[in-house]
């Protein structure tokens, strides 16, 4: 099976906010009545753009099965851990599709995600998660993350708890 990750590229807008929204409907529109209030805000071609023209502020890094996109993470770089107050790496997205769980994409994307925290020289990576998603949790936690904190999150439909989980680097 051949794999390959590499940094999205203006080209790939389309594909990315097709990806973006069917990944987001697959593992998440459960939780919201109206799943276009959260997909236009973060994948709508405008957006992803902007996005893209600030490689030193953020990246999508794209993951291909056989030359398919099946999967990307976000991160964006410089940013404030709320809690413990650390400027590193957020990893704020990683989506894959249905399909391509299991096939170690997580695992490779979040490979080149330490990569790019260690050539910011970031202090540490943070992400926030979903309570109810435990697959998310045991992955980050299987890559040396810890909860560090909580908080509310509301969307159209109901409260669910965020958390917030951190791997220091240094």
């Amino acid at each position: 099976m051949n794999i390959e990750i590499r940094t999205a590229q203006l080209g790939d807008l389309t594909a990315l906010a097709e990806l973006g929204k069917q990944t987001f409907r697959e593992h998440f529109s459960q939780y919201w009545h109206d799943t276009n209030v959260f997909l236009n805000k973060d994948f709508s071609l405008p957006v992803l753009q902007h996005v893209l023209a600030e490689p030193n502020k953020h990246r999508y890094l794209l993951a291909f099965i056989e030359g398919i996109l099946v999967g990307f993470a976000k991160v964006n770089f410089l940013s404030l851990e709320p809690c413990r107050e650390c400027v590193g790496l957020e990893l704020q997205k990683i989506y894959l599709t249905q399909e391509s769980v299991g096939h170690h994409i997580g695992s490779m994307l979040f490979e080149q995600i330490i990569n790019l925290a260690h050539e910011s020289n970031s202090r540490c990576i943070w992400l926030n998660v979903l309570e109810v998603n435990e697959k998310a949790r045991a992955f980050y936690a299987k890559f040396g993350f810890e909860q560090t904190a909580e908080f509310p999150f509301q969307t159209d439909k109901c409260l669910l708890n965020m958390l917030v989980m951190q791997r220091n680097l240094l």
